[in-house]
């Protein structure tokens, strides 16, 4: 079963040692993320993407303003949205 995680511009997702940001919406179906790896990948809703050995990014056909990630990997690789840190204003 896939995992499926609503994420803003900007934010990062944690995957075991590495990490994938929002980078942009490019379209109804498509956008780009950035990959720890420091490349960009443009993910649609028609097929997923294998950004790292075993780890596959898609989009939610149902994505609108902010982007629904969709993952398949093994339960193995720990996927988590990174918490944001707060910090003086």
């Amino acid at each position: 079963m896939a995992l499926v995680l609503g994420v803003r511009l900007g934010e990062v997702v944690d995957i075991g040692e590495d990490w994938i940001a929002a980078w942009s919406i490019d379209g109804a179906h498509s956008a780009t993320i950035m990959t720890s790896e420091g490349g960009r990948v443009r993910i649609t809703a028609r097929q997923l993407r294998e950004v790292f050995p075993l780890v596959y990014v898609g989009l939610s056909p149902t994505s609108a303003r902010n982007l629904r990630l969709v993952f398949s990997a093994p339960r193995s690789i720990a996927i988590c949205r990174r918490r944001r840190l707060e910090g003086p204003s």
